[in-house]
């Protein structure tokens, strides 16, 4: 198992070496991790991961058998926050967490690339898509705007997808920076320790600016301006109070996913950073391990706040689980209304900002 590990290290420095850059060996081998280390590592990756898939499959799931109440523009931008975050537990935590009980990457270089790439690409989706849930809310609260046409929300999703591809693709088609192992030798992202090989400083520049950087700016100024509404009586004079309660939870529940992401992606953008300022060999192997536990562990606190805090999803719940039995909760029922109503009713959910 550890041969694999060792031949795709010698591999990567090779090619760069073949490119003509010199590489110390401290900057190939920042030491080892002891093997308890690594199974404690497996063993938090391994729950992070089922934590998180099954919390997720089971948002999921409500949000499809409920799908006539639950499913509205903001709903069908929900499921797609929880699809990237499900994704990014059920295709990345089995991997890394078998490797770290074996002390080496266990599946090979392909894998490795692969994983690589679909951690990237459900990372940064999962980003995103908090963007759009955040801008719908603006709309919403702000202008009235409710995403009623049949395409509105899966256009934008579609839309979304492509624009991470542009983040995600370059460095598995060797086009821009690289994938490959981590230090650590059980994990695999971009290649922040070989120096600035295929361009890799102008890469991370780019990707932290525009996938991060101006993202988290443009919702951190959109979830302000939306809570700033909340306020204003002549915006919350016309909803009903289910509603002016739906509303404040789902922005309020952005919020805390934004500090979530912001607490959770941060040292993955702080460890490329750095080695975009210093040598590779500055860095401690230890805090290698860091960011991509940190990104592992962002579902399971992307779950728990859904769950906890908005209401729908908890009335669809008590609903389901007494059989549909009973009156339909006023949760579900309002939502329904909004999204069927006649025009009158729709005056009334459309708020004026002066």
């Amino acid at each position: 198992m550890s041969e694999i590990s060792e031949s795709l290290g010698a591999a990567m420095s090779s090619e760069i070496q073949e490119a003509g850059l010199t590489l110390g060996p401290d900057v190939v081998d920042l030491g080892a991790i002891k093997q308890a280390i690594h199974v404690l590592i497996g063993v938090a990756i391994l729950a992070e991961g089922l934590f998180g898939a099954v919390t997720h499959a089971s948002l999921l799931s409500l949000h499809i058998r409920l799908r006539e109440y639950l499913m509205d523009s903001s709903g069908i931008l929900m499921v797609n926050f929880l699809v990237a975050n499900f994704c990014l537990c059920v295709l990345q935590s089995p991997f890394s967490s078998s490797s770290s009980f074996a002390g080496s990457w266990l599946w090979g270089e392909l894998g490795c690339q692969l994983y690589a790439f679909i951690g990237f690409l459900f990372g940064i989706g999962v980003i995103f898509a908090l963007g759009l849930l955040i801008l719908d809310r603006y709309m919403q609260v702000a202008f009235g705007y409710n995403g009623r046409g049949a395409w509105t929300p899966w256009i934008v999703i579609v839309a979304m997808w492509h624009i991470v591809l542009v983040f995600s693709a370059p460095p598995l088609l060797d086009i821009f920076g690289r994938y490959g192992l981590e230090p650590s030798g059980t994990m695999c992202t971009i290649d922040f320790w070989h120096g600035n090989f295929r361009n890799y400083n102008n890469y991370v520049f780019f990707l932290v600016t525009c996938a991060f950087g101006i993202p988290i700016a443009a919702m951190l100024y959109m979830f302000l301006k939306t809570a700033h509404y909340l306020q204003d009586p002549d915006v919350t004079k016309k909803w009903s109070a289910i509603q002016l309660e739906h509303h404040t939870a789902l922005t309020k529940t952005c919020g805390f996913l934004f500090m979530a992401q912001m607490i959770c992606w941060s040292p993955y953008a702080i460890l490329v950073l750095w080695t975009v300022v210093f040598p590779p060999s500055s860095l401690n192997i230890y805090y290698t391990i860091i960011p991509p536990i940190m990104c592992k562990i962002t579902p399971v606190i992307n779950s728990a706040l859904v769950w906890w805090n908005i209401p729908r999803v908890q009335a669809g719940y008590r609903f389901l689980r007494n059989d549909r039995t009973g009156m339909l909760p006023a949760e579900l029922e309002d939502m329904a209304g909004a999204e069927e109503g006649d025009a009158e009713e729709k005056a009334s959910l459309t708020p004026a900002v002066g």
